[in-house]
């Protein structure tokens, strides 16, 4: 389309920025006083210049004039640019320019070819050698590249013929324009009027009126007579000259022509001899046009074909979403002006665009038409809608007539790897009048796509594929049903339907335009807690006659949860991908209740950060899986997906989650990993189930890890689930905080207001007050009178409820408040074979029971701060005169250890503790420190040559653990450590009344757990008492000093393990071992005890 008609500018308005609007370097130009432009520029040596925007015709006519106040020169020029594809006229482009002045002193003229320029025209030499110059120049250019120049120095008749040429290079090119070339004292010295661009009349614009009538709009007014006359008018084809022209307005001409225009056929006008108001004529105009007749487009004459919403990753299809329409009629349309779009975003087809019958057109964004030409008509929408992956509601308006809307959904690819991406969604019977979710599927092309031709997956069989309810939208007073294909609207209609529990059907709504749904409006509100069922009694088709498959559906909408009415179910913290089951945290939650309960609103929180649950209705006895809602699509499969925005993080060591409703707490579960019961399934990659859905108060007994080879079972019963008699609540521990409190823990969750309420009983104790502790895991209680160490104490409750309102009367439990000696280090291992874990072990040598719960290993870290890793966060129990070895690996003890249960094996955190030498702090749950051993090497039996995998054993737990005699080398016949076990080298005290006496009459220093030491007992009755041990051969010699100065207690042991002071085994034979003691008064004694040193035969 041509744009403008004729321009000139003789500047007699005094503004060159309007009407018409030079561009350029405007700063440097002015109108002068007698209407000239008149170059102003600094005084410098530069170009200057100015140009207009024009669109040029094939035949065109310039003038201009020009007044320089010097005699030009190579460096002193002016240039008029015809035509240029630049407006920037001193930068590299393409055109022709006029050029006056120069070195010859001339008129010529030029082509320019990017940076270089070519004379076409070479006028004469030397006419401009003149000061000052004034010319007039005039050039025309025929349509087919025929070019003449003409110039005069002092009249408005072009009295000389510069030269001629013939250069078709450039056509069209949409600036023209003046530069100045000057040096410094001609910068004001050039002035310019007088521009005229003229041209004959354009053809801008071909209309169809009809068969017969054809209607021409040119680009500017006509010459009356020249523009009706019909003889200037003639079309191909057989059509011939018009019967008549007649001059509608300035510019339109209407014509009519005696033979009639054939449907679809492309035509060519030629136009003659017509002149414009100044008398500009065509030599020769011509014009395409095509006769189609459109059609009024209706419901599916042209349907959406094919959808490209997912491009990426890329199969053979461009990475760029589209879509395909297909015309499915035998008329033509026009779309101009047609919108496609979604329900946010809706673009429009750009005028000018038409479909013709059983053909096919691309619509993508316009800036993506060269991506899709290869394959067929395509149209660039400006604004073309973001097409949703998991689906979207497509329409297509032609005329502002709805002829198609398709609602996909994932569902429809059928094939999850292409649902993936880089395939498209193909219709499979476009002319079929029902298009549903049956109708689509994803493309069978190994491209991936068709667009522009018939479909992959294309077949127009008869479709006897029953209809079906896909879903439902429910208020309290109404339902809309929603099909799998277009229905047969009257059968909708005029169907019966019915509804259990009391409601009625009080009206039918049939949904427009698309007819695939329809609205029933109920009499009376439904009860959200109840479960309908609805009815369809008579026969509902689809459009073209298939019968409804599925005849009844079950709704709802749903009541708010009570407390208990869910209950968490199943808990998958530690997800593993070699386990069946998504690879992705999920809580099940259980309705345990008869009514349907809406989960919209629904809280679930770790207490660090809540989630809210998606708008699910769940049945009564059924599950809900909630997680992440980008693993939704790896869940579905399983059940019921209620998602979440952002799930809490489930702490694989333990955790609180609770499903909550406001404030209220629908269920609370504190679990722990010791809840799965088995150390390889609590490795990861298992979940923890529920056993018995009716126990809702139940703590660690109530759970365990699942039993399903998939390693979970989300959304259906549990494997371990087994119903359990309800029993009436216990005490199962009691754990002192500190000497003043105390909390008494249950079995199972209690219900908060009755141990606010209940009253304590048992001994002499009075309670200040009493709290819940953890979610009604426990009672705390606070003593007016702080507790004694090394005490049993006995705690009576009168009467207590669980959770669930199960009651116990004279509720009784006896706990001993350990003393500093009761629980002693007894064996540890600090250097285990390659990988394994290193052990510590404890040894209750108290006649009472004793809770390890919150009891703690210290270390000191880096920056020498003293640090607490915890041994237990829940009861245990460790009995009188009983083991437990704590270790990190309790696999790889019972491997290592023959001896080793897996029963006094509790595994922790433990600090880390080198090899050779290091420190085990002992702290109880009061942050006293019970113990403490300074270990080392040197502690180990000299004759041991390899100290890995050996651990250290005490000898006498009474004894002190600071008495480096007290430690010795396991035994070699137990595989040297005895983890939770009686130690190898375990050796009791001699009976002594005064003196010293030996435990045993020989000793077998061979590391075998038989007599490998002997202890030297002792009662000392004088304090300040020091004594010398020393042991002699048979001959008398010195072999080991054992003690020297060493200060007595009242009574102790002191041991020599049969080596001599080189470290070496003493020789097989009778030694003594010779005892001397110092009093403070001087009195000195001497004791001589002989022990045989025996080896193994």
């Amino acid at each position: 389309m041509l744009t403008f008609g004729q321009v000139g500018d003789n500047f007699s308005d005094g503004d060159f920025t309007n009407n018409p609007t030079w561009v350029g370097d405007v700063s440097e130009f002015e109108v002068n006083s007698t209407f000239q432009l008149h170059l102003n520029a600094p005084a410098t040596t530069n170009e200057s210049y100015l140009s207009l925007p024009l669109s040029l015709a094939a035949t065109s006519e310039w003038v201009f004039t020009v007044a320089m106040d010097f005699n030009p020169s190579g460096s002193n020029l002016f240039q008029f640019h015809l035509i240029s594809d630049s407006s920037n006229l001193e930068s590299e482009h393409n055109g022709y320019f006029v050029q006056v002045g120069g070195t010859d002193d001339e008129v010529s003229l030029y082509r320019k070819d990017g940076a270089t320029h070519t004379l076409i025209i070479d006028g004469i030499d030397e006419r401009l050698d003149l000061d000052p110059v004034n010319v007039r120049v005039k050039v025309i250019r025929s349509s087919t590249g025929d070019w003449q120049l003409y110039s005069t120095l002092d009249t408005d008749t072009f009295d000389f013929h510069e030269g001629s040429t013939t250069d078709a290079t450039y056509v069209g090119l949409g600036n023209c324009g003046l530069l100045c070339d000057y040096t410094s004292t001609r910068s004001t010295l050039f002035q310019f009027d007088d521009f005229g661009y003229n041209s004959p009349p354009m053809i801008t614009e071909l209309e169809v009126l009809d068969a017969n009538t054809l209607v021409v709009i040119f680009n500017e007014s006509l010459e009356t007579s020249s523009a009706a006359l019909a003889s200037n008018y003639t079309v191909d084809s057989g059509i011939g000259v018009a019967s008549s022209a007649t001059l509608t307005s300035t510019n339109s001409v209407e014509l009519s022509f005696a033979t009639a225009f054939s449907l679809a056929t492309l035509y060519s006008l030629t136009v003659s001899n017509v002149s414009d108001t100044l008398g500009n004529a065509i030599s020769t105009e011509t014009g395409a046009f095509e006769y189609l007749n459109y059609g009024v487009a209706g419901l599916r004459d042209i349907v959406i074909n094919e959808i490209m919403a997912d491009p990426s990753p890329a199969v053979g299809m461009p990475e760029i979403e589209f879509v395909e329409i297909y015309n499915t009629s035998s008329n033509y349309f026009d779309l101009s002006g047609a919108e496609f779009g979604d329900q946010s975003t809706t673009g429009s087809v750009p005028a000018g665009n038409n479909i013709a019958p059983d053909s096919y057109i691309i619509l993508c964004d316009d800036s993506d038409t060269a991506s899709f030409s290869a394959f067929g008509k395509v149209i660039g929408l400006p604004t073309f809608p973001g097409l949703n992956n998991a689906g979207d509601e497509l329409s297509l308006f032609v005329g502002g007539v709805l002829v198609d809307r398709v609602t996909y959904t994932e569902s429809w690819y059928a094939e999850t790897s292409k649902s993936d991406g880089g395939y498209t969604l193909e219709q499979i019977n476009p002319t079929s009048p029902c298009s549903g979710a049956n109708n689509w599927i994803a493309s069978d092309d190994a491209s991936g796509g068709t667009p522009g031709q018939e479909n992959s997956v294309y077949d127009t069989t008869p479709d006897t594929s029953p209809p079906t309810i896909l879903d439902y939208n429910l208020s309290a007073s109404s339902i809309e049903l929603m099909f799998s294909k277009t229905m047969d609207s009257a059968s909708l209609a005029t169907a019966t339907y019915t509804i259990d529990n009391g409601i009625t059907v009080s009206g039918i709504s049939v949904a427009p335009l698309t007819f695939n749904g329809v609205t029933l409006s109920f009499t009376a509100p439904v009860d959200s807690s109840l479960l309908y069922t609805l009815t369809i009694n008579s026969g509902v088709t689809d459009c073209i006659g298939n019968e409804l498959g599925t005849d009844t559906v079950t709704f709802g909408i749903g009541a708010s949860p009570l407390p208990f009415d869910l209950i968490i179910n199943e808990l998958y913290p530690d997800p593993d991908e070699t386990s069946a089951i998504p690879a992705a945290e999920y809580v099940e939650i259980y309705n345990r209740s008869e009514k349907l309960i809406l989960l919209d609103g629904l809280i679930l929180t770790d207490g660090s950060s809540d989630a809210y649950v998606s708008g699910v209705v769940l049945k009564p006895n059924s599950y809900a899986i909630i997680c992440d809602d980008g693993f939704e699509s790896q869940f579905e499969s399983y059940g019921i997906v209620a998602t979440v925005g952002s799930m809490p993080s489930l702490n694989n060591a333990g955790d609180a989650v609770s499903l909550r409703l406001g404030e209220s707490n629908i269920d609370v579960v504190n679990y722990s990993n010791l809840w799965y019961r088995d150390d390889e399934k609590d490795a990861g990659g298992y979940s923890l189930e529920r056993i018995d859905p009716n126990n809702l108060c139940g703590l660690s007994e109530n759970w365990a890890a699942s039993n399903n080879d998939d390693g979970g079972t989300p959304g259906s019963e549990n494997s371990i689930y087994s119903e359990s008699t309800l029993t009436s609540p216990v005490l199962s521990g009691v754990l002192f905080q500190s000497l003043n409190e105390v909390i008494l823990l249950f079995d199972r969750k209690m219900d908060s207001l009755s141990l606010t309420q209940v009253n304590v009983l048992g001994g002499s104790q009075v309670y200040s007050s009493q709290s819940v502790y953890k979610n009604g895991t426990g009672l705390m209680l606070s003593a007016d009178i702080p507790f004694s160490r090394g005490q049993l104490y006995t705690f009576q409750l009168d009467a207590v409820d669980d959770c669930a309102g199960l009651s116990a009367l004279d509720l009784t439990i006896e706990q001993y408040l350990h003393d500093s000696a009761d629980i002693v280090i007894n064996e540890l291992l600090s250097n285990p074979i390659e990988s394994g874990s290193d052990f510590v072990e404890l040894f209750n040598q108290s006649s009472y029971e004793i809770n390890l719960q919150n009891w703690s290993l210290g270390y000191l870290d880096s920056k020498d701060s003293l640090r607490f890793n915890q041994i237990s966060s829940i009861v245990s129990n460790l009995g009188a005169e009983e083991y437990v070895a704590l270790n990190e690996d309790p696999n790889n003890i019972i491997t290592t250890y023959p001896v080793a249960v897996g029963s006094w094996l509790l595994e922790m955190n433990l600090p880390s503790y080198p090899n050779e030498s290091g420190t085990v702090l002992l702290y109880d749950q009061l942050g006293s420190i019970m113990e403490t051993f300074e270990y080392s090497a040197d502690l180990h039996f000299d004759l041991i040559d390899n100290q890995d995998g050996v651990s250290l054993e005490r000898l006498d737990p009474e004894r002190s653990t600071e008495d480096a005699s007290n430690w010795h080398s396991a035994s070699s016949s137990v595989g040297y450590a005895t983890p939770g076990y009686v130690n190898s080298q375990k050796y009791a005290s001699a009976t002594v009344s005064e003196g010293f006496v030996l435990s045993s009459d020989y000793v077998s220093p061979d590391n075998d757990g038989y007599q490998d030491v002997v202890n030297i007992d002792y009662v000392n009755g004088e304090t300040g008492t020091v004594a010398a041990v020393n042991v002699y051969n048979s001959k008398g010699m010195l072999i080991r000093e054992v003690a020297s100065n060493l200060l007595l207690g009242s009574n102790g042991s002191i041991t020599w393990d049969g080596t001599n002071d080189s470290g070496e085994k003493a020789r097989t034979g009778i030694h003594i071992i010779l005892v001397e003691t110092y009093t403070l008064d001087g009195e000195r004694l001497r004791y001589r005890l002989p022990v045989i040193v025996a080896s193994k035969l």
